[in-house]
C-alpha cells in the first residue's frame, strides 16, 4: 500500500483493538476504492474538457452534416453521441478507445487509404488530426448521451427467402384469356390476362422488317443492311426467323457487343 493511502487509512480507522479485524479490513478497502475513484474522476474531467474544447467543435463543423440523425446518415454512422461511434456504421465501430491505429475514424481522417477518406471534400488540418488521435489515446472520453437504434440494411433473411429469384421452381397453370387466338405460348397467356384485366389491348404484330431490325439491334447493336433485309424477306422457309437468330448468335458482332 502506498504511503498516502496508509496515512489516510491510519487516520480514519480507530485503534486496531477497538474493532474486529474484518471491520477494519472493510473500512480500509472502502477508503482505498474511494481514493482511486477520486483520481479517476480527476482524469475524466481532464478528458471531458479536452473533448469539449478540441473534439466537439470539429465534429460539429466537419462531421455532423453527414453523420447526425437530423440528416441522412452516410454509411449508417452517427457521430453525435458516444453510443453512435461505439455502435458504428455499416463497417462496424468507428473508434477503438486507446487504439488510434485500430480506429476507422482515425484511419479515414488520416487519408492514408484511398477507399476511406473523411471528410470526403476537405481534408482536416494536421492539428485537427492530431487532436482526434490524442482523444482516442485518452480513451475517447465523451459525455454525450444518447441511444442509437440501427436499422437493418436491405431485406431480412426471411424476406430474402421469399424473394422470387430464390424460390424453387413450381408449375403454374396459365390463366384463361378472352382473346385465345393472340397468345403464341403460355407466357403470352399470362401477359394477355394482365392486359385484359386492366383493359389494355395488345399492340399489333410488328412487320417483318421491324422484327429483323429489333433482332439485329438486340444481338449486335447494329441495324441490318438493305441486303440482309431483302434476303430475310425473300426467304419463304418456316424456320427463317430461327436461322436468322442462330446466324447472329454465331456472329463476331454478337461477342463484340456483349463482351
Amino acid at each position: 500500500m502506498c504511503p498516502e493511502i496508509s496515512t489516510i487509512t491510519a487516520s480514519m480507522v480507530p485503534p486496531k483493538h477497538s474493532l474486529p479485524w474484518q471491520q477494519r479490513l472493510g473500512k480500509a478497502a472502502g477508503l482505498l476504492g474511494a481514493t482511486f475513484l477520486v483520481g479517476g474522476f480527476a482524469h475524466g474531467t481532464e478528458g471531458i474538457e479536452f473533448f469539449e474544447k478540441e473534439i466537439r467543435p470539429l465534429l460539429i463543423e466537419h462531421c455532423y452534416e453527414c453523420h447526425s440523425t437530423g440528416e441522412e446518415l452516410k454509411g449508417g454512422l452517427s457521430l453525435e453521441s458516444r453510443a453512435g461511434w461505439e455502435t458504428g456504421g455499416d463497417s462496424g465501430p468507428s473508434v477503438v478507445p486507446g487504439d488510434p491505429d485500430g480506429s476507422l475514424l482515425i484511419k479515414s481522417i488520416r487519408y492514408t487509404d484511398s477507399d476511406l477518406q473523411m471528410p470526403p471534400k476537405t481534408r482536416l488540418a494536421p492539428d485537427a488530426v492530431k487532436a482526434f488521435e490524442r482523444w482516442v489515446e485518452m480513451g475517447a472520453p465523451d459525455p454525450r448521451e444518447g441511444r442509437i437504434e440501427r436499422k437493418a440494411a436491405g431485406m431480412s433473411l426471411e424476406d430474402g427467402r421469399r424473394f422470387w429469384s430464390y424460390r424453387p421452381l413450381s408449375e403454374h397453370t396459365p390463366p384463361e384469356v378472352e382473346n385465345a387466338n393472340w397468345p403464341s405460348g403460355t407466357i403470352d397467356q399470362f401477359l394477355l390476362a394482365r392486359m385484359e384485366a386492366v383493359g389494355v389491348d395488345p399492340a399489333p404484330q410488328a412487320r417483318a422488317e421491324a422484327l429483323l431490325r429489333r433482332l439485329y439491334l438486340d444481338l449486335t447493336g447494329l441495324p441490318p443492311d438493305p441486303a440482309e433485309i431483302k434476303a430475310f424477306l425473300e426467304d419463304p422457309s418456316e424456320d427463317a426467323w430461327e436461322r436468322q437468330v442462330d446466324h447472329l448468335l454465331n456472329s463476331p458482332r454478337f461477342g463484340e457487343l456483349w463482351g
